[in-house]
């Protein structure tokens, strides 16, 4: 099913859907009490690259999965965790991108909590007669606002972020009878152009979340579901040439599950 995801995006746009570029990271800055580890699956906002060689480029949900380790006082560094994600699929030139993430409460009743996560990868990928390949790297601050008394089950939390991300980016596709817009290439494909993109691309985002039973004392840490939305900056290419960044933007889900050491 998720292999199929891309393939039916273009059928509906008529266009390939290729580089996918997730403007957030979406993880978490709440900390855990103790060592453990969160599994993630989730469409975050972003775009693809594919979008931006288009007349009106739009955002996208991009799918990841994620997995990130956070020793702990287990190596003198309570906050800290190292870990990854898989960007897209194979059908969409996906990739994989290691994460580095710190985060900590601010204030005794652990009610705001704050962090940072910084990534950066290479991803390159072909279809219907486009390519492209790109790397790219960025750092994003967050907050976390907890909305609701401190619960063993339920609690509603707030968060927002700031990012930017560095990007080196280029490609072949195939241009329309006018000489402007990506388009489909046929078979053979004709009017195949190459183009470069590169910049520092900033993004706003905030949403809301409910974190599941997060204060039980055995190997369970808790779970997340959230909502996100961003806003942000995306390279946009007419006619093989670069122009001004265009605005995007985007909405989307993720689904976290925590675990590790049980309470003494």
């Amino acid at each position: 099913m998720r292999k199929a995801l891309p393939a039916v995006l273009a059928l509906l746009c008529g266009c390939t859907t290729l580089g996918p570029m997730p403007a957030i990271t979406g993880q978490s800055v709440v900390p855990t009490p103790r060592p453990g580890g969160e599994a993630q699956v989730a469409a975050v906002p972003g775009y693809y690259l594919s979008e931006s060689v288009q007349e009106q480029p739009r955002g996208a949900a991009i799918q990841q999965a994620a997995v990130m380790l956070e020793p702990g006082e287990l190596i003198g560094l309570p906050g800290l965790s190292v870990g990854g994600r898989f960007v897209g699929d194979g059908d969409n030139g996906g990739f994989p991108e290691p994460m580095v993430r710190y985060r900590a409460h601010v204030d005794q009743q652990k009610m705001l909590a704050v962090g940072g996560v910084v990534y950066g990868g290479y991803g390159h990928g072909s279809v219907s007669g486009a390519s492209y390949e790109a790397t790219r790297g960025g750092a994003e601050a967050a907050l976390d606002l907890r909305a609701t008394p401190e619960s063993k089950w339920v609690e509603v939390h707030l968060f927002g972020s700031l990012g930017l991300m560095g990007l080196d980016a280029n490609g072949d596709y195939c241009l329309d009878a006018d000489g402007r817009w990506g388009v489909d290439c046929g078979d053979p494909p004709t009017t195949v152009t190459h183009a470069k993109a590169s910049g520092f691309y900033p993004t706003a985002a905030g949403g809301i979340a409910l974190d599941l039973a997060r204060h039980l004392h055995g190997i369970l840490h808790g779970g997340r579901v959230a909502l996100h939305g961003a806003v942000g900056r995306m390279p946009h290419v007419d006619g093989a040439e670069q122009k001004s960044a265009k605005t995007f933007t985007s909405a989307g889900l993720s689904v976290t599950l925590g675990m590790g050491a049980a309470e003494p």
